[in-house]
């Protein structure tokens, strides 16, 4: 019924693939909840508006939660590298058809952060 010879080639280094993964994720997690504070702390003493504080963060956390997943679907054994090509793609596609409001996005943010203006203008 139990195989050893087949715990020893198949199952066993799977299970330490798996392993190596959710360690990964694990600490990855925990370091994305350590440095995500730090970021927002670092900001807040900056001139940067409170609004795009938010958005940074946000963005932060996201690429970094996303790196941590690529790392443990690479320590898994799959090919990442067609996803990395399709989130890039993905990426650029949307890039090109928010052109216009990316530009405006860009703008505003230029605005919160150089601050060409004063209360009483």
């Amino acid at each position: 019924m139990f195989d050893s010879a087949l715990f020893h080639d198949v199952i066993q280094p799977w299970l330490i693939k798996i392993a190596l993964a959710l360690a990964i994720a694990v600490a990855g997690y925990y370091i994305s909840r350590w440095t995500v504070p730090w970021l927002e702390r670092v900001l807040r003493r900056t001139r940067v508006d409170i609004m795009l504080i938010g958005f940074i963060v946000s963005i932060a956390r996201t690429i970094f939660l996303l790196f941590i997943a690529v790392a443990a679907l690479s320590q898994l054994g799959l090919d990442t590298t067609s996803l990395v090509a399709l989130i890039g793609a993905a990426g650029i596609a949307v890039g090109l058809a928010l052109k216009e409001s990316l530009g405006n996005f860009a703008a505003g943010v230029m605005i919160l952060i150089f601050r060409p203006f004063k209360i009483g203008d």
